[in-house]
């Protein structure tokens, strides 16, 4: 009995996708998108420069993991330090306040922000819209004795925060291993910001930052898709009503647990297989 009530408690948590398994698949779709749909995604990024496109993959790759902030035991937080914890305590206190302002009577009363407003298409709207309002904005300020642009300085921001999440998916243990200290948080942020600014002053100054905001706007959304293919699904289509409620966590019929055998031995294998063939044909495209 005990072994089947620890089993039924795994099937309902409300862990999503592993950390990894986000950031890998978001990363296959991404470039099966690019492969299938070149001309549309090339015009999306609105620059046909390879090097941006190969930036924004890595961009998307770290928004790919955003949503999680509201989980107090995600990758996200555990890798990003007090940076990510400052982030979390936001959108933990902003998805309450929502989720309990809106809720109907059929809607079950939750003190977990998890999977909340931070888990909806319309958030992933408005990660689109800050991102996107702050990398247009072109009025110049002095920065140690040189002008920028406002929208200059968001775009190295937005690149900064999105390669701190992106290496924390890839080089996962020393980052987590390296936040437990303040200074460890501090050289991971260096790396973080020293890489961002290396990268941007190698994109063309002509390039509008817009494609910074396309590729967080698709890495966070591809977050929620991925898990409404979970048992524990997600408000995808808030604020719609369905069945009474507005927190309706939509799942598909085949949804699988996350975290379990299925994801790490079938799932994540299979998105890596995608993601390097659609790599490939990506590059012949662009080749030929």
């Amino acid at each position: 009995m005990k072994f089947l009530e620890q089993q039924k408690a795994r099937f309902n948590s409300d862990d999503g996708f592993m950390g990894k398994t986000h950031a890998v698949s978001a990363i296959a779709l991404y470039l099966t998108l690019a492969w299938m749909f070149p001309k549309s995604i090339f015009e999306y990024l609105d620059t046909n420069n390879i090097f941006v496109f190969i930036v924004s993959v890595f961009v998307m790759t770290g928004a790919a993991i955003m949503p999680d902030f509201d989980n107090t035991s995600s990758t996200a937080i555990n890798s990003t330090g007090f940076i990510g914890k400052g982030i979390s305590h936001f959108m933990r206190f902003t998805s309450s306040i929502i989720q309990n302002t809106v809720k109907t009577k059929y809607d079950k009363d939750t003190s977990n922000p998890h999977r909340a407003f931070w888990h909806t298409t319309i958030s992933a709207f408005v990660i689109w819209l800050i991102v996107y309002i702050t990398t247009s904005i072109s009025i110049e300020i002095p920065v140690f004795g040189k002008d920028y642009t406002i929208s200059f300085i968001f775009a190295l921001f937005w690149i900064f925060f999105s390669f701190l999440l992106c290496f924390a998916i890839l080089f996962g243990k020393i980052f987590k291993k390296n936040h437990k200290s303040l200074t460890g948080s501090i050289i991971n942020i260096a790396i973080s910001l020293i890489a961002s600014i290396v990268v941007l002053f190698y994109i063309p100054s002509d390039t509008n930052y817009n494609w910074i905001a396309f590729s967080m706007a698709i890495g966070y959304f591809l977050h929620i898709l991925g898990d409404v293919c979970t048992v524990s699904g997600a408000p995808i289509f808030w604020p719609l009503k369905i069945k009474g409620k507005r927190w309706f966590n939509v799942r598909l019929p085949f949804s699988i647990h996350a975290g379990g055998d299925i994801e790490k031995v079938i799932i994540l294998p299979v998105f890596i297989c995608v993601g390097i063939f659609s790599f490939y044909k990506v590059l012949v495209t662009i080749i030929l």
